[in-house]
Order: C-alpha cells, then structure tokens, then sequence
C-alpha cells in the first residue's frame, strides 16, 4: 500500500479510539457496541478504497500526459525534421536557381558575342560581295567602260607627242648623235638623227610594253599561251563569255603585278640608256625620270585596253616593208613618201571585230626611197 494510504489508515484508527481515550470528560464511560465497531471499520475501509484507488488515477493521467508530450515532441521532430528538408530543399533550389541565372548570365554574355561576331562576319561578308560585285560589274562593263575608240585614238596620239618632246629635250645636239656604227647606210641628217632616236625609243616601248599579250607577261610561252586558248574560248563560246574571260583573265593576270611592272619598266629605262646615253645631252636622272613617267603612262593605257570587251592590239612595222596607206601614216621621210618602211616611229593600234581585224590609229613610219 503506499505510504500516504498507510497514514491515512493510520489516522482513521486513530480516530476510532474510545472516547475516553481522547480525554473528553463527556464521553460515555461504557465501551462501543460491536455494530458500532463494525460500521466505523467499513467507513474506514471506504475511505481507505477510496485513497488506495488515488495513486492509480493519478499515475494514468502521467501517462496520458507523457504519451501527450511524447506524441508532441515527435511531432515536434517531424516538424523540425519538415522544416529542416524545406530548407535544405529550398537552399538547394536557390544554389540551382543561381546556377541557371549565372548560366543564363553566361549564355546572353555568349550569345551577345556571337551576335557581334556574326554581325562583324555579315559585315565582312557583305563586304566581301560588294567587292566582288565591283569586280564582276568591272568585268561585265570593263573599268574603261566610256573608252571608246576617238578616246584610244587621243591617247595614243598624246603618247607619241610625249615621246616626241622627251626626243627634242634630251637629244637637243643632234651632232652628238652618231648611229652610223648601227645604220650602215652613211651618214644620217639632222631629222634623220632625231627620228632614229624616236624609233629606237619606240621599238623598245612596243617590244617591252605594246606587243605582249599583257604588260609583263612574258610573250614566250605565256602569250602565246593565252593567246590559244582565247581563240578557243572565241570559238565555242558566246561573245559575252568571250569579254567575262577576257577580261577575268586580265584581272587575274593585273593582282599584284606591281613588282614585275617595275622590274619591266626598269629593264625598258635601262636597255633605252645603254643604247641611247651617249647621244643625249641632258643628265641621267632627269632623262630616266621623264622616260619612266612616259613608260608608266603607256602601261595604263595597254592595261585599259587589255579590260576591253574588244580585242586591242599593236603593230610595229620592221625596216624594209612596203608602205600601207590603209595602215601607216607618213611621218616623215629621207625626202617625199616613198614605198618603203625605214623606221617606225609610234605602233599602229588595232581592234579585231568578228574575226576581223580593224585599224583604230594607224603606224606611224618613216619612209625611205627603195
């Protein structure tokens, strides 16, 4: 029994001693009766069923209690538990949420620069095509597209004037000029001497620069090389993809000459002082100057004519053929035109037309008594 039920046992008993026990003077002096004994004793064993049932009672309502905190303090874990994966869920979330805006970040920074590389490249691209566009459109209309035949013949004319003028300033002392070690006819006058001059200036011009198939290129093999296979193309094409080849070829033949174009021009200056130094009576640099000035000149022209759609080329009379009055003009003689060809002074220029060939400015020539 627990120790508060045995107290409180022990105090009923206590309770139920005689009266006289309890020193009250009032008190009957004769003991209790047997009933009395007997119903006190089942009031006290009520009472004591009563106090013996309080510590059941109580220990039920603990355990209430304690399956109560128990089942609050699993809740509790659950929830904390929740609220701890809700974090690390949303931490998570947030890391993958940073990763896909720094990835973001990286593509728009990546795309950007595409985009500007595509647009640098479209832009290279674009002008890449209107360059080439430029070329076709040279190729289709030629560069020279408004040089038309009075505008070769101007030229050409200038070209002699220019020539002639360089003659007359550097070979001013005609006694100074002795080819008889060359010409094996005697003795030459004033005229006579000037005009070798000019011819010997010509013949170089026309050998170096007129007569290849283009400027530089060297006739042997390659012009006549080219030369074969343009009659080909004239022959199993049309005339538009005659010109487009032509003139393609041109072109091609035209980038990045310019060293050789140089070395031609000054070949040409050398072999025309080795010939003509000692007869002039100017000094070198001035007389190389002006020659190489009027050499270039003569290369544009050949170069403008070669981007034609006609076919232009020149002819160079040599010493001895009959005067052609359909093709030479006089310019000037040992005394009146006569019929035969001594030197020639400025090449003729020719166009061929369907097979045909045409003269555009005829040769000039100095005649000589057969």
């Amino acid at each position: 029994m627990p120790r508060n039920g045995t107290c409180m046992m022990n105090q009923m008993l206590a309770e139920s001693k005689p009266v006289e026990e309890l020193g009250d003077e009032t008190a009957p002096a004769h003991p209790v009766s047997d009933v009395q004994t007997i119903r006190l004793l089942r009031h006290h064993a009520k009472r004591s069923s009563e106090f013996n049932t309080l510590p059941f009672w109580l220990s039920k309502e603990d355990v209430k209690r304690q399956m109560i905190a128990k089942q609050e303090a699993e809740s509790m874990h659950k929830i904390n538990t929740a609220v701890q994966l809700a974090k690390q869920e949303a931490a998570v979330r947030k890391e993958e949420e940073e990763k896909e805006r720094r990835e973001q970040v990286w593509q728009e920074r990546y795309q950007g620069l595409a985009r500007e590389e595509a647009m640098a490249r479209d832009g290279r691209h674009r002008e890449e095509l209107d360059r080439l566009y430029s070329k076709l459109n040279a190729l289709q209309t030629g560069t020279f597209k408004l040089l038309g035949d009075d505008l070769i013949v101007n030229q050409m004319r200038r070209l002699n004037q220019l020539l002639d003028n360089w003659v007359k300033v550097n070979f001013k002392d005609v006694a100074k000029i002795k080819p008889e070690s060359i010409e094996a006819d005697g003795q030459l006058n004033a005229p006579q001497r000037r005009a070798w001059v000019h011819a010997t200036a010509a013949s170089l011009i026309h050998a170096e620069i007129f007569e290849p198939y283009h400027f530089w290129l060297p006739e042997n093999p390659l012009g006549d090389f080219l030369s074969k296979i343009e009659l080909n193309v004239r022959d199993n094409c049309s005339e538009i993809e005659l010109n487009v080849w032509r003139m393609a070829t041109s072109v091609a033949i035209q980038a990045g000459s310019g060293r050789r174009c140089e070395r031609v021009i000054s070949r040409t200056v050398r072999n025309a002082e080795r010939i003509l130094a000692d007869f002039s009576s100017t000094q070198e640099e001035q007389r190389q100057g002006q020659l190489r000035g009027l050499l270039w000149k003569c290369a544009d022209l050949r170069h403008a004519l070669s981007q034609q759609k006609q076919r232009f080329f020149f002819c160079c009379s040599p010493l001895g053929v009959m005067f052609d009055p359909q093709s030479m003009i006089f310019g000037g003689g040992d005394e009146e035109p006569a019929s035969i060809v001594r030197w020639s002074l400025w090449p003729a220029i020719m166009k061929r037309v369907d097979k045909r060939s045409s003269v555009v400015e005829p040769e000039l020539v100095w005649t000589m008594e057969s």
